[in-house]
């Protein structure tokens, strides 16, 4: 699949292809994925496996319901889920906190979606089987991953901005135009049209 001028990776072949290495496993992390969901992605089909597919974490298409992906842990195949359609390439974000895990989804169109739920059974190590595009079943996602980041800690809200918008860009070649802006606190700041606005601010209106 190819956004814009840049080309994904294809795993919508039957072939067993993916990615796949061992790396270090921590309870609090942070992950992005550019891909396109698909019309053909299978019941229990993996964009995403570090650790044990259920008990770990995974970003898994969920066993019932239409075109929902499940960012799971815990065994939990009812929570944490998002609805996607079909030839529409998103960026998703799923972040662990503790005992709460986050999904976003943000469609090329600029459009979004989250949820959250709490339980996670993530088991720590020094090292643990991650795959992109397929389960370590070779359960494929028969979609197509552009790209991924990840974080061995759970990103702040800045952070989270940040990481997003950089990949908005580079993909979706989506404006720095729109920003979001947090106030915490009251009172008045001002704040020009061409000051990076993208942050939190102790005080404003």
């Amino acid at each position: 699949a190819t956004v814009g001028t840049k080309t994904m990776l294809d795993f919508t072949q039957n072939d067993g292809a993916g990615l796949y290495g061992y790396l270090p496993m921590t309870t609090n992390l942070t992950f992005y994925m550019v891909m396109r969901y698909t019309s053909n992605i299978p019941t229990n089909g993996v964009f995403a496996q570090h650790g044990n597919v259920d008990t770990d974490w995974s970003i898994i298409k969920k066993p019932t319901g239409s075109n929902y992906l499940l960012f799971k842990s815990n065994n939990d195949t009812t929570n944490a889920g998002l609805q996607f359609t079909t030839n529409t390439s998103y960026i998703l974000v799923c972040r662990v906190n503790g005992n709460t895990r986050e999904f976003w989804a943000y469609s090329e169109s600029g459009s979004s979606q989250y949820t959250s739920t709490t339980g996670v059974s993530i088991a720590a190590s020094l090292s643990k089987y991650l795959s992109i595009g397929k389960s370590q079943a070779n359960i494929l996602c028969s979609g197509y991953v552009g790209e991924i980041l990840y974080y061995n800690t759970n990103l702040s809200a800045m952070d989270l901005s940040n990481n997003l918008t950089y990949l908005q860009k580079k993909w979706f070649n989506a404006s720095n135009s729109t920003q979001i802006v947090r106030f915490i606190g009251s009172g008045s700041v001002n704040i020009t049209a061409t000051q990076d606005i993208c942050g939190n601010y102790t005080s404003g209106s």
